[in-house]
């Protein structure tokens, strides 16, 4: 018998291996119906709203993750242990920096890791740093669009 996720109510291999991850289900649902192409709602329970669909050919999903690191750690947790690898986590911010603008698209590198959750994963020591192809992928695709 197949496992079901207790959370996300998702089987092995039924969501997309590269997945968008915003907080809110609404961002999630907008995302799922308006930017992906051949949308399909996999599952919705409680903060969890997940699409698969492609993004100009590319098999894509998203996963709403609710409003705090601990929903988001189950999430992540759920996903990978469904097959899912690559995440990218999307929404708004903030900033420190008088230099960014509302509205300015921001591509962060690392993280203070403050958040609570992974610290259960990892020694503090260990940095919060994004993936360097991910990032340099990411810059290209805003500096295109901008």
């Amino acid at each position: 018998m197949e496992s079901v996720q207790c959370h996300l109510k998702c089987k092995q291999n039924e969501v997309n291996q590269a997945v968008f991850l915003p907080g809110d289900i609404e961002r999630a649902d907008y995302i799922g119906t308006h930017f992906f192409e051949n949308s399909v709602k996999i599952a919705e329970n409680r903060e969890f709203h997940i699409y698969n669909g492609t993004y100009e050919n590319k098999s894509v999903a998203v996963c709403s993750t609710g409003i705090e690191c601990m929903s988001a750690a189950v999430a992540i947790e759920e996903l990978i242990h469904i097959g899912c690898k690559y995440y990218i986590r999307i929404g708004t911010c903030g900033a420190l920096s008088p230099e960014v603008n509302i509205g300015d698209i921001i591509i962060a590198t690392g993280a203070v890791r403050g958040d609570g959750a992974s610290k259960e994963y990892i020694p503090l020591e260990y940095p919060a740093v994004a993936d360097l192809q991910v990032v340099n992928t990411l810059r290209k695709r805003a500096d295109a669009n901008t």
